[in-house]
C-alpha cells in the first residue's frame, strides 16, 4: 500500500516538473500554428489506449491498419483537432526529440495514474481476455 502512494506521489510530482520544464523551455520556440503541449498530451494519451485496444483485439494486419485509422479519426474528432492540424504539430514535434521525449514521459505518467487504481481494485475483463474483433 506504501509503495502504491510513493509511486502515485512521485508520478505527480515528476508530471509537476515536467510540466515546468516543457512550459518554460518550449512555449517561447514553438510556432503558433503547432498544437500546444498540453493539447498534444491528452490526444496521444488516447492514441496510446486506442491503438493498444486494437493490438489486443485486430489480429489481420490489413485490417488492423485501418482500425488504427478509425482510431485517429475518432479521437482527433473528440478532441476537435483536424487531422492536417495534429499531423503537422507531431512533425514540428519530431524535431524537437527533447521535447517529444518529455511529452510521451507525460502521457506514460498519466497512462501510469489512469491505471494504478484499476490494479488495486483488481479489476480484469471477464475470462481474463479481450475479445477479438473480425
Amino acid at each position: 500500500m506504501m509503495q502504491n502512494n510513493h509511486r502515485h506521489i512521485v508520478s505527480i510530482l515528476l508530471g509537476i516538473c515536467l510540466s515546468l520544464f516543457l512550459t518554460t523551455c518550449s512555449s517561447d520556440s514553438r510556432p503558433s500554428d503547432i498544437m500546444p503541449e498540453d493539447e498534444l498530451v491528452p490526444v496521444l494519451k488516447d492514441l496510446e489506449i486506442a491503438y493498444a485496444g486494437v493490438d489486443q483485439t485486430v489480429k489481420d494486419p490489413r485490417k488492423r491498419q485501418k482500425k488504427y485509422e478509425e482510431m485517429n479519426s475518432i479521437v482527433l474528432k473528440k478532441y476537435n483537432v483536424e487531422k492536417e492540424h495534429f499531423y503537422s504539430s507531431y512533425q514540428w514535434y519530431e524535431s524537437q526529440p527533447v521535447l517529444l521525449d518529455s511529452i510521451f514521459k507525460l502521457v506514460l505518467i498519466e497512462l501510469n495514474h489512469d491505471l494504478v487504481p484499476l490494479q488495486n481494485k483488481g479489476n480484469t475483463a471477464p475470462g481474463g481476455k479481450v475479445p477479438e474483433v473480425n
